[in-house]
């Protein structure tokens, strides 16, 4: 500028000066900084790097641009960065401040969580993302309450939502097959047990199989036991473990010999040979035809077991029954010997009303001498004795085919004795023995006809509450439903006594719907459920030839007081095999095994070699 001024003066000389004085206007420019702004537009002039535009550096506590404030939220998201007091605790990134969306896997605590945030935790839930199952939804988590059948795994457990009890099994209303699903037992592979549970969802309640037993003790076959239970009776408990124990029969043992077991009870299967507390072997053959237990003369356990073979039957005292002994015939307590007849077809105790308890023996037919049946006393049966000891007994012309005490008919107090015969010309008969008339000697009977073949009888108890005992008396050839498949007919004992065609004197039936079935009353009947009231129990095990499969069901007593005629098998439980042929049903005693109070079951399957089942009722 000055060179400029000295090149004009010099080329144009000096001005003239028309004699006034010219005013200087011009302002010096104050920048003490130097920054370029002057003083009146710097906001600090003393500092270079303070001015309008400048860079700001935020948390310094200088407004290095002078917009009045220092910077204290870096990023523009609105919240103050830690190092300016603010909470937000990374002020270089805007999706990074308290209340931001969290983005999962991008390894940043966007919420500003501090102490305790895991990388993982992608929806700030408290569990890592690899232990939490929606990682993105804070309401389900490894501690979130789980709302069942909602479709929704709140508690991430990776369990089934549709199967609450996990078994492994949805439930039925989700289109699954658990009938039950807060009960992890009860599924389609469950183990059907007697507690009034459809514990399999089979929709039906109760029914079992010879799988589903308690406890069960088959035959030997590589010892030749075969017809294993062909006959069995319950016993006191002998063992002292407050279980009733079994006498079972064995009559087909080594080529017909036989043997008889005395077996405790005991849960899964049992091998007889090596839990058995004693056993009982045959001298002559066919030991084990017919078993019972009865009161010995002490008032203690007894039980008595025929060898057909020796025309014997033998009696043994409970003491003699325990720590595995091995006995024979000429180890009893006492015997009872027949020269002319095959003792052996039944036994049974019959109470004489005053106390004592006689035995009911009967035997098989002897060509050219028929059969025989007799009563003997208990206080007689000591020692050996013969068939001149008993007190009533009757001689037959033709086999029998069943002989059983039954209970009492007509009100006296004492068991009426009924025996089946043949017959001739299909006139198949029901001898009934009254007890008073049994008491005396006296051997006259009531018939009871119409049957079809072979009939057996048994005693049901008062079903119709009218003061008298039933008779239940099988048909086992009679049609029912299909090809002998069996009729049990249901008499009133005040009626029974008189005598007469069974059919025209019964006040109901049951009626078997299996070919071949041979459907009759089981050997006991009683208050299986516990409602006071007696259920009737009936056997179909088949003839062990046509196929199928056995079993046993009950009617109940209300159902048969109604009259008119019955199905077996649709009032309450029921027990079926799973083995062709194997005669599972040929029969079943009712009893309280266990003293719980409720009553258990003992069913026989008296095929090759053959079974015996208990069920514990729950």
């Amino acid at each position: 500028m000055t060179l400029l001024l000295l090149s004009l003066l010099a080329c144009d000389g000096p001005a003239e000066d028309t004699g006034g004085k010219v005013e200087d206007t011009d302002v010096p420019v104050v920048d003490a900084d130097g920054d370029g702004v002057p003083e009146g537009a710097d906001c600090d002039d003393t500092d270079p790097y303070t001015y309008p535009g400048a860079r700001e550096l935020p948390y310094d506590g200088v407004d290095q641009d002078c917009d009045g404030a220092d910077l204290v939220d870096n990023d523009g998201d609105g919240y103050v960065g830690e190092d300016g007091g603010g909470d937000d605790c990374n002020d270089a990134n805007p999706d990074v401040h308290p209340g931001a969306t969290p983005v999962c896997g991008n390894l940043l605590d966007e919420t500003c969580v501090g102490e305790g945030w895991t990388q993982y935790d992608c929806d700030g839930d408290g569990y890592d993302d690899v232990d939490d199952c929606a990682a993105e939804d804070p309401a389900i988590h490894p501690d979130a309450e789980d709302a069942w059948y909602d479709g929704v795994d709140s508690d991430c457990d990776l369990r089934d939502d549709y199967d609450q009890d996990g078994d492994g099994e949805a439930t039925v209303a989700s289109g699954g097959t658990d009938c039950d699903d807060l009960d992890a037992a009860i599924n389609t592979a469950g183990d059907e047990a007697w507690n009034g549970v459809d514990d399999d969802c089979t929709g039906g309640v109760d029914d079992l199989d010879n799988r589903d037993a308690t406890g069960s003790w088959s035959g030997d076959s590589g010892d030749s036991e075969a017809q294993f239970a062909g006959a069995f009776a319950s016993v006191e408990d002998l063992d002292g473990d407050g279980l009733r124990d079994v006498i079972v029969g064995v009559p087909g043992y080594a080529d017909s010999t036989g043997r008889a077991y005395i077996l405790p009870s005991g849960a899964g299967r049992q091998v007889p040979s090596e839990t058995a507390l004693a056993t009982i072997n045959a001298t002559s053959g066919y030991l084990g035809t017919a078993v019972t237990g009865l009161r010995g003369a002490d008032g203690g356990g007894r039980v008595a077991v025929a060898e057909a073979g020796a025309a014997s039957i033998y009696l043994f005292d409970a003491e003699t029954l325990t720590g595995g002994a091995a006995l024979t015939g000429a180890d009893a307590d006492a015997s009872i010997t027949s020269s002319a007849y095959y003792l052996g077809g039944a036994l049974a105790p019959w109470d004489d009303g005053a106390g004592g308890q006689s035995l009911l023996v009967s035997s098989y037919e002897v060509e050219g001498s028929g059969t025989y049946v007799g009563l003997f006393p208990g206080a007689a049966l000591v020692g050996a004795v013969g068939t001149d000891a008993a007190t009533w007994a009757v001689e037959l012309t033709s086999e029998v085919y069943d002989t059983t005490v039954l209970g009492d008919l007509d009100g006296d107090g004492l068991a009426e004795i009924g025996i089946g015969l043949p017959g001739f010309s299909g006139t198949h008969r029901l001898n009934l023995y009254l007890g008073d008339g049994v008491a005396a000697g006296d051997t006259d009977a009531v018939g009871l006809t119409g049957f079809t073949g072979r009939l057996a009888s048994g005693a049901a108890g008062d079903l119709d509450g009218d003061g008298y005992g039933d008779l239940l008396v099988s048909d086992l050839e009679a049609a029912g439903a299909g090809s002998a498949a069996g009729v049990v007919w249901v008499l009133g004992g005040d009626r029974a006594v008189a005598g007469g065609v069974a059919a025209d004197l019964a006040r109901a039936s049951i009626s078997g719907n299996t070919d071949g079935a041979g459907m009759h009353a089981c050997a006991g009947h009683a208050d299986l459920d516990g409602d006071g009231v007696i259920e009737v129990l009936v056997c179909t095990p088949g003839d062990g030839v046509s196929g199928g499969y056995g079993g046993v069901a009950w009617v109940s007593a209300a159902a048969l007081s109604a009259g008119g005629d019955h199905a077996p098998g649709t009032d309450g439980p029921s027990w079926v095999s799973r083995s062709y042929d194997d005669l599972f049903g040929a029969d079943a005693l009712p009893e309280d095994i266990d003293g719980d109070g409720d009553m258990d079951l003992w069913i026989s399957a008296p095929g090759t070699p053959g079974a015996l089942y208990q069920f514990l009722q729950d």
